[in-house]
């Protein structure tokens, strides 16, 4: 459940240009009280990325905005700003077993990197947790190819019910140029994610 909270006190919301922080509630607040920051684009829109401390939320505002409306080429271009970036989130006491680092998407869903792609460059592969399908894709980092990047952007994604997930997982591994991403993202059941 994602919401907002009233002005004042120590519970501002911060805004900066067209982006705001916002107090917003999510799944990843279990257990840790800090993680209650979302980002909002403009007055009454949806709050995104919601489940971060106000620290990641204030330095994606300024990371997002950084970046302009560039899509880079992704098969993602139609999506709105905000649903095409990642923020990277530190999560204490997940082991992870050398993948990493833990991103969350513009709908509050965590996500993690699972695996340098084989045959594309700079870009990595993703894995959500079931919300109830998973979200899996392509990912780079905004900045180079550097994993300890903050703000990630999708080159594809697809949910993907749980039973399908190798197979998606497999079919996106085994991809030779960038331009048939695409393809991925359309291909698989239905339902998928553009």
């Amino acid at each position: 459940m994602t919401g907002t909270a009233p002005r004042g006190g120590e519970d501002d919301d911060v805004s900066a240009g067209g982006l705001e922080v916002v107090t917003a509630t999510s799944g990843l607040t279990a257990g840790d009280p800090t993680r209650n920051r979302g980002i909002r684009s403009g007055s009454g829109g949806d709050v995104r990325f919601a489940g971060l401390t106000a620290g990641e939320a204030d330095r994606a505002v300024r990371a997002i905005e950084g970046t302009g409306d560039d899509a880079g080429g992704s098969p993602l271009s139609e999506l709105p700003h905000l649903e095409r970036f990642l923020v990277k989130v530190d999560l204490a006491a997940i082991l992870t077993d050398g993948a990493g680092p833990h991103l969350l998407d513009d709908r509050g869903h965590l996500a993690i990197v699972v695996a340098d792609h084989p045959q594309l460059a700079g870009t990595m592969i993703v894995m959500g947790e079931p919300h109830p399908e998973h979200t899996i894709g392509l990912v780079a980092p905004d900045s180079g190819s550097d994993r300890s990047a903050f703000v990630w952007r999708w080159i594809g994604r697809r949910d993907v019910a749980p039973a399908d997930r190798i197979r998606a997982l497999d079919d996106l591994d085994g991809l030779e140029a960038v331009e048939e991403v695409a393809a991925w993202v359309e291909g698989g059941p239905a339902g998928a994610t553009r």
